[in-house]
């Protein structure tokens, strides 16, 4: 069943990408509000779903999340100092970081749906649903962020179904291979991408949603916030 799901999973996330690339330019024209979505919903994401669940798993988590961070931080110098800070380049290398981190997140999820009916089947299928809501906005921010890095739209959508899509039930096959292995790792997975997520909202997403007119990024940032909740909620009832 777990894998069944996990593909459900990588349809949804298709889903969400594919809605971007038939509106063509859309993601450019608003990328600003598209920004200000992906920072609610990381925000939440971080701060009430990978934190505590990752303390759930282990105090150590907080190691992992400065090690994330500050792993990022510095790959991201790092980038911007090798393309001497080329237009072109430096966003290829943000976008390179960000879907790390996402891809990282997307695997996780992939684990999560495999230990989730580990247990009752019916706590099962509400953490199940929670993580599935969230698939769709998943795939538009990584869609976004690879158009945002001027990639052609085939090769944003191919890239974008691999990180969101392949790696979820590439993650669900190895939960479900090892499972005792990757359950005693989540807090490490969980740490790492908090600290990338943290990353990404200060040093690029922000940013370029203070440039939304008539301060609508809040407007959006809250939609991202409210659709990140219901997610947590859901899969937490």
């Amino acid at each position: 069943m777990a894998l069944q799901v996990s593909v459900l999973a990588a349809i949804i996330s298709a889903a969400g990408m594919l809605s971007m690339a038939v509106f063509g330019d859309f993601g450019q024209r608003f990328s600003p509000y598209i920004s200000a979505f992906a920072v609610g919903v990381l925000i939440t994401t971080t701060i009430f779903h990978l934190i505590p669940e990752g303390y759930s798993y282990s105090p150590a988590v907080w190691q992992w999340i400065t090690f994330g961070f500050l792993s990022f931080l510095g790959a991201g110098l790092f980038l911007q100092i090798l393309t001497s800070g080329k237009s072109l380049n430096t966003d290829l290398a943000f976008a390179s970081s960000s879907i790390l981190a996402l891809g990282v997140h997307s695997f996780m999820d992939g684990i999560l749906y495999a230990t989730a009916f580990q247990g009752a089947v019916t706590s099962g299928w509400t953490t199940v649903l929670g993580l599935l809501v969230h698939e769709l906005p998943e795939g538009i921010i990584i869609f976004y962020l690879l158009r945002e890095a001027r990639l052609n739209i085939f090769a944003a959508t191919i890239i974008a179904f691999i990180t969101a899509g392949l790696t979820t039930v590439a993650g669900t096959i190895t939960a479900l291979t090892f499972i005792e292995q990757t359950t005693s790792s989540l807090h490490i997975m969980m740490g790492i991408t908090a600290g990338a997520f943290i990353y990404l909202m200060i040093f690029h997403l922000g940013p370029h949603a203070s440039t939304a007119p008539d301060r609508r990024g809040y407007l959006a940032a809250s939609i991202g916030v409210i659709v990140s909740t219901i997610t947590i909620l859901i899969s937490h009832h």
